[in-house]
């Protein structure tokens, strides 16, 4: 351009809708706006245009919000892992035969997959769990190393029960049935280590061993005249309980004594036929005919060694006694 010659055609600024005018010239922006105006939106196998989601949007699983398709950000991403919603259900309906509806809704059954779901109903026997309508499945749990169908209480109303999906049941990691409390675990673990009982042996103990018949670890028993003093009753500890039996005759005459103490509560009785005498006491008292037929009373105590008759209230009595000790 020599400054002498004109332009043969003039141009001009376009705007956005006059690009396909022969004489215009557009900007890059103005190029930029056209060509993201004609874009597609973005898909699995489409790179184009899209549109960031709401935090509800990202925690409700939504694919498309009002133009494009969404994508998320790492803070959002990040809040709705940390709030759980993904793996909770709020609510579910049934009793024994659950069902529960997810925030987004599942669309299969995955092995490995674990989440929570809060009860309205305990469950009374062996239970399933429909989730999102995919099917029922049964609801199992560990004992000792197995699995095994739930039992009565297992899941308890308004608990939050965690599960997992096995590929063929849901476990659940939680049951209520078989959870110790820290004072029962306490008192088991208390139990074992003081004393030298085995499992097997508790097991004898229990409803299934006849519940109805009274156990006890040692007894012991002997018999001897009446007379004052300490009887050893072998057990080596302090007996729960003891019991006397005591008869005794004097000519035509006799009677029966029958006293037994726990060291804390008592209780005894006896019979004569001296006098048609009948008495009943809560006193660790024994009583025996001495001669001429007179009655005679004694106290008894024990601790880890002996039973001790104190002294007769006036002569020894004649007669047998039988003491027994248990623990």
């Amino acid at each position: 351009m020599n400054g002498t010659e004109g332009f043969p055609n003039r141009i001009k600024m376009a705007a956005d809708a006059d690009t396909a005018v022969a004489e215009a010239f557009v900007t890059f922006g103005q190029l930029s706006r056209q060509a993201i105006a004609g874009a597609a939106n973005a898909s699995e196998t489409v790179a184009g245009l899209t549109q960031e989601g709401t935090a509800a949007q990202h925690a409700s699983g939504a694919a498309a919000g009002s133009v494009a398709r969404l994508f998320a950000t790492p803070a959002k991403t990040a809040a709705t892992v940390q709030s759980g919603s993904w793996l909770y259900a709020a609510s579910t309906t049934g009793s024994d035969t659950y069902a529960a509806a997810f925030t987004p809704t599942l669309t299969a059954y995955t092995t490995g997959m674990s989440f929570l779901i809060k009860f309205t109903t305990a469950n009374t026997a062996a239970a399933t769990l429909n989730i999102d309508s995919l099917g029922a499945k049964d609801i199992k749990k560990y004992v000792a190393g197995a699995i095994a169908a739930l039992e009565t209480g297992d899941i308890v109303a308004a608990q939050i029960c965690q599960f997992a999906y096995d590929g063929t049941q849901f476990i659940l990691l939680n049951p209520g049935a078989t959870t110790m409390t820290t004072a029962l675990a306490t008192e088991a673990s208390t139990f074992f280590s003081n004393t030298d009982i085995t499992g097997a042996e508790a097991e004898t103990l229990t409803a299934g061993n006849a519940i109805a018949t009274l156990h006890f670890h040692k007894k012991t028993f002997g018999s001897v005249q009446p007379t004052a003093g300490n009887y050893a009753h072998g057990l080596g500890v302090l007996p729960k309980r003891i019991r006397i039996t005591l008869i005794s005759a004097i000519a035509n005459h006799s009677a029966t004594s029958l006293m037994e103490s726990d060291g804390s509560t008592h209780a005894f009785t006896y019979a004569t036929t001296v006098s048609g005498t009948v008495q009943v006491g809560t006193t660790a008292t024994i009583a025996a005919l001495a001669a001429g037929g007179t009655l005679r009373t004694a106290t008894v105590s024990f601790d880890a060694t002996n039973i001790t008759v104190s002294a007769w209230s006036a002569e020894t009595p004649n007669g047998y006694m039988l003491w027994e000790a248990e623990v």
